[in-house]
């Protein structure tokens, strides 16, 4: 999985030709903890789209101008811009179906 940060989520995301999801994410956040997994599945299993993550903290720039106000945040990018976005952690099936309708 790919981590970005203020710096690198222009050129990682915005930039990068394949669609994007990206977990907006709190190292002590405990439902983020529980998304860890499947966020890594994800990675692993869908090489058509880039799956990476945000620290909040750590990305703060970036959190503000998305509007992220809580986590984990599940944002959708194609072609430089956001076109979904899920909030709170949730079962697998539903971050896939997301990917599928938004993304794919």
């Amino acid at each position: 999985m790919v981590s970005v940060d203020d710096k690198s989520f222009r050129e990682e995301i915005l930039e990068g030709e394949e669609p994007s999801l990206v977990e907006f994410y709190s190292p002590s956040c405990l439902p983020c903890r529980r998304m860890e997994p499947v966020m890594e599945e994800l990675f692993e299993e869908n090489e058509d789209i880039r799956v990476a993550k945000i620290n909040i903290y750590e990305g703060a720039e970036t959190a503000s101008e998305y509007g992220v106000m809580a986590s984990p945040a599940f944002l959708f990018f194609k072609e430089g811009r956001e076109v979904g976005r899920l909030v709170g952690a949730m079962e697998r099936r539903d971050l896939e179906r997301a990917i599928e309708e938004v993304l794919l």
